[in-house]
């Protein structure tokens, strides 16, 4: 994580001239006045909008990182080496979800880009345990059932990093349009209440998996090893809540993007009219 951030950093070193810079006239900033900033940009209606949004998705995917290991190791019967194959798969779908965002964004526009990829990660997140209700997966416990899920968990990741990177441009977006509004840059307000929901909505949804856990009458104790060592029932309705019924908690969230309206037109008159004052 070192290493990356700091890679990054290097790379991003020529934006650096074009940063706001502080001015010895300002006030000092007290805490009342974060709160008051908080404030003042949840009346931002697209802010208010992607947060809800986000909210929702995040919590919908930290209950199926939660409940992912136990999927993997009980309900799919894979092995360490399996489990770790499946893992980085995520990594290396969300570099080609990264890398073909930039064409897909401009070929759908942002909040559609979104939502697309939302729609895909839901559907290709259910579709293992729906494959196996229908009989048509792969057997558990078999590289066939590993390979399967390995490919469908890069184009999870793909699909994952358009919702990335567009949460993460839109807030941008959405600092231009609340300066042109009330003449006050405030991406960091907008930056750090997404990154802080991030946080909070992640746990939140770990939380959650745990109670479903906890619901289902998941068995405890040293003597809990193998997919044998639990119920079959107990094993079914944890795929069930963690596949299809995860994926559609995220449903609501991507209903809230469409609570962004920033278009590509707009964006560009926005920051015309910007350049134009400054």
């Amino acid at each position: 994580m070192v290493v990356t951030v700091l890679a990054t950093a290097w790379g991003t070193r020529s934006r650096i001239p074009y940063l706001p810079k502080a001015r010895a006239s300002e006030a000092r900033v007290r805490a009342i006045d974060v709160v008051l900033e908080a404030w003042t940009a949840m009346q931002n209606a697209s802010f208010r909008w992607m947060m809800f949004g986000f909210i929702l998705i995040i919590i919908a995917f930290g209950v199926a990182g939660a409940t992912g290991l136990y999927m993997f190791t009980f309900f799919w019967q894979l092995d360490q080496f399996q489990i770790l194959s499946v893992l980085l798969a995520g990594p290396v779908g969300s570099m080609v979800g990264y890398g073909v965002a930039r064409r897909f964004f401009a070929w759908l526009d942002k909040r559609n880009a979104m939502i697309v990829g939302g729609l895909f990660w839901m559907l290709l997140h259910a579709l293992p345990v729906l494959l196996y209700l229908a009989g048509w997966a792969p057997e558990p416990g078999t590289w066939a059932v590993a390979l399967f899920l390995t490919l469908i968990v890069v184009f999870a990741g793909a699909s994952i990093a358009q919702l990335i990177v567009g949460i993460g441009t839109a807030m941008a977006d959405i600092a231009d349009e609340n300066e042109l509004a009330s003449g006050r840059r405030q991406e960091g307000v907008f930056f750090g209440a997404s990154a802080f929901a991030n946080k909070c909505s992640a746990a939140l949804g770990s939380y959650v998996a745990g109670l479903v856990l906890v619901w289902i009458g998941w068995p405890t104790g040293e003597a809990v090893r193998t997919a044998a060592d639990i119920p079959a029932d107990i094993l079914l309705t944890l795929a069930i809540l963690s596949g299809p019924i995860t994926a559609l908690i995220a449903l609501p969230g991507l209903a809230c993007l469409r609570g962004y309206r920033l278009d590509r037109s707009q964006l560009q008159a926005i920051q015309t009219a910007l350049r134009s004052k400054a």
